[in-house]
């Protein structure tokens, strides 16, 4: 085998290595646990799945200086069945991180 052509085995085998990111999009069709189908023949679990703060619940407290009340505000719901979602492909696809859900 010429150098040249061992030269782009080596540098073919290191680019099929390397973990690629990717964008897709997935619909929830189970909360708990949960479920994301990305295409007609590939759903995938929680244990493939990381959430951002975005699809989770957040609440935030606060208390207006001199005021004895504290409000609450929720600023961020969680995933429902039936969000469509913006996820990042990672290892492969052996992990899954949700960006945020898709609005009409």
């Amino acid at each position: 085998m010429e150098l040249i052509h061992v030269i782009q085995k080596v540098v073919s085998d290191v680019i099929n290595s390397i973990a690629f990111t990717d964008v897709c999009y997935g619909e929830v069709i189970q909360i708990d646990p949960l479920k994301v189908k990305i295409s007609n023949k590939l759903i995938i679990g929680n244990e493939l799945i990381l959430l951002t703060s975005n699809v989770t619940e957040q609440k935030h407290t606060h208390n207006v200086t001199g005021d004895s009340e504290i409000s609450e505000a929720i600023t961020a719901q969680p995933l429902e069945v039936g969000d469509k979602i913006l996820m990042l492909k990672a290892q492969r696809g052996g992990l899954y991180v949700v960006l945020d859900r898709l609005v009409n």
